[in-house]
């Protein structure tokens, strides 16, 4: 079977800053729904100190505030750069936040994100626009630290005190294996990964201009060698789905179902399919790929949380075969079904109707249904 990349949806660019920097950025479709709660105070950051306004682009301007964040032992003094005038054309505003060495003066933030703001909003003119679960990468030298290669656009956490526009998404910046990570397996394993190394549910929203790799050569080339990539693979942030003690749960909308038809009606009926998904809204725990050395499944969750609605990075459909069964991988799940159901399943998809299929004997989980949001 030959392994095809589907990229529905998705659009690519590449251009230079200021003569230094070559981008190529990658659109997905969004989240419905956010990550947390709006209610759950998830950085308890102090309140902020506006330092200064800078003008980026004749319709742009970028904010910059000092704050504390309060979600780890150290209480690290932060910069967050929140934009003002990308909604525009049509681009979400966007905040980056950078923790401040302590041997930098309050003032002395850096101007680089400024300017990176600044290419965002002229990229964003030309109708090139990057949203949650999207990408940026850089072709020549290191952003803010020589180890950053890239951005991955994330949902917003509740920076208290820092005014935030509505609807918007975080830039972190992102090492060159790990851009490797985002391409091969999909952004929530990198998320996931990120979330465990700073011990933040589900992905820390800061930049570090210190820290090392979340991935190393050896876990990507491990990666890589998985069988399941050998199938057909999507990037689909937009999906999600959880595990709910014995089901499994698959997350979806009018807008992310047709999606999936889409996908599947491009590829022969007895085909594979990988699908790189988002982090389910509805979940309170992720799921975090390990190296088969680590030999268990890994997660990562917030205070209070059930462990029961766990959350996975991908899930691999494998239809036509001769039972329904579930096979649990490091950090995701795949679900194969007989032509029948599936043919069943896809006509769910269609309808928008309701679908829940046991499994055989032996399957790890019992169950796999369809949840459908309005959002």
């Amino acid at each position: 079977m030959k392994t095809r990349n589907l990229r529905i949806a998705l659009t690519s660019f590449t251009i230079a800053i200021a003569g230094l920097y070559s981008l190529s950025s990658v659109q997905a479709i969004p989240p419905s729904t956010p990550l947390l709660p709006p209610s759950m105070d998830v950085t308890g950051a102090a309140s902020a100190e506006l330092l200064d306004t800078v003008q980026a682009a004749p319709d742009l301007k970028v904010k910059i505030y000092k704050h504390t964040l309060h979600m780890t032992s150290k209480r690290p003094v932060v910069w967050s750069f929140v934009t003002d005038g990308l909604k525009t054309n049509g681009q979400q505003e966007m905040v980056l936040t950078v923790l401040k060495r302590s041997s930098e003066s309050n003032d002395a933030y850096p101007r680089l994100p400024i300017k990176l703001f600044g290419l965002i909003g002229q990229l964003a003119g030309q109708g090139k626009l990057v949203t949650t679960g999207g990408y940026t990468e850089f072709k020549n030298q290191g952003f803010l630290a020589p180890q950053f290669k890239g951005l991955i656009y994330t949902p917003v956490t509740n920076l208290q005190g820092v005014p935030l526009p509505d609807n918007c998404i975080a830039v972190v910046p992102v090492t060159d294996d790990e851009i490797t990570v985002y391409q091969t397996a999909g952004p929530s394993r990198l998320m996931a990964r990120l979330g465990r190394d700073a011990h933040f549910y589900p992905c820390p929203t800061w930049c570090d201009r210190d820290r090392s790799s979340s991935f190393s050569p050896g876990d990507i080339t491990e990666m890589q060698e998985d069988p399941v990539f050998r199938s057909a693979k999507a990037q689909t942030f937009a999906l999600t789905a959880m595990q709910d003690n014995d089901q499994l749960s698959l997350r979806l909308t009018d807008k992310t179902s047709a999606l999936l038809l889409d996908l599947l009606q491009q590829l022969p009926s007895d085909s594979a399919l990988r699908l790189a998904l988002g982090i389910d809204p509805r979940a309170d725990a992720l799921l975090v790929w390990e190296t088969k050395q680590q030999d268990n499944r890994s997660m990562i969750a917030p205070a209070g949380s059930s462990y029961h609605k766990i959350g996975i990075t991908f899930l691999a459909l494998l239809p036509g075969l001769k039972k329904n069964e579930i096979l649990t991988g490091a950090d995701g799940c795949a679900l194969m079904m007989t032509a029948e159901d599936f043919t069943r399943f896809k006509a769910a998809l269609e309808k928008k109707d309701q679908f829940v299929l046991p499994m055989s004997d032996g399957s790890a989980l019992k169950n796999f249904s369809i949840n459908w949001s309005r959002e």
